[in-house]
């Protein structure tokens, strides 16, 4: 188990100097504070809080990336692990940041283990990102395909699907990928779009 003591003290970082960055206070006031005070003083304290409830904690990591702290969020994500119910939710949570930290190899046996005994294509898409930064160019798109198999709506992943297609090949390869994917179970925004680009057109 992952306890408190296991979460590293924070650093201050050299591109922390005089940035700053938006929070709120206790009243829900908009502030600005810092880069460094906000890493080594509120972060901290954010994630105590939310250390013993998987919502809020997910919430914590989610936002902390988002501004883009990305050391800090190796602990809370892998106590988020631990503790959530949720667990697709959990893992790729934990893969994103092994992924953003270069932690490759690490970010790759989390995700790869969970498609082993679960098929989530929000999972195989990040996993595909995993190869793709690994210069893995088959393996990423064999991933990609095979996670818009499992969920062809999620649009983070048909967007890249979309984008691959479009610069090897043009309007025609974008539409052929998009009539590929459209022939999917349950699948719809690849229809959408196949629309979009009729009414464009």
């Amino acid at each position: 188990m992952f306890g408190k003591k296991s979460k590293p003290e924070p650093v201050a970082h050299v591109d922390d100097a005089g940035a700053m960055i938006e929070a709120y206070d206790q009243q829900g006031n908009k502030v600005l504070i810092e880069r460094n005070e906000y890493r080594t003083r509120v972060l901290p304290g954010s994630f105590d809080d939310a250390w013993d409830d998987a919502d809020r904690l997910y919430g914590a990591i989610v936002m902390a990336l988002n501004d883009g702290f990305l050391a800090e969020t190796i602990a809370p994500a892998e106590r988020l692990r631990a503790l959530d119910q949720i667990t697709e939710r959990s893992v790729t949570i934990l893969g994103i940041v092994l992924l953003k930290n270069n932690d490759l190899s690490r970010a790759e046996r989390v995700l790869g283990e969970y498609l082993t005994e679960h098929e989530s294509g929000v999972v195989a898409i990040n996993l595909a990102k995993v190869y793709d930064k690994q210069g893995r160019e088959q393996e990423s798109r064999t991933t990609l395909r095979r996670a818009l198999s499992m969920d062809p709506n999620q649009d983070n992943g048909l967007e890249w699907f979309a984008a691959i297609a479009r610069e090897e090949g043009g309007d025609e390869a974008y539409l052929a990928a998009m009539h590929d994917i459209a022939k999917e179970p349950k699948s719809w925004r690849a229809q959408l779009w196949i629309a979009r680009d009729i009414l464009e057109h």
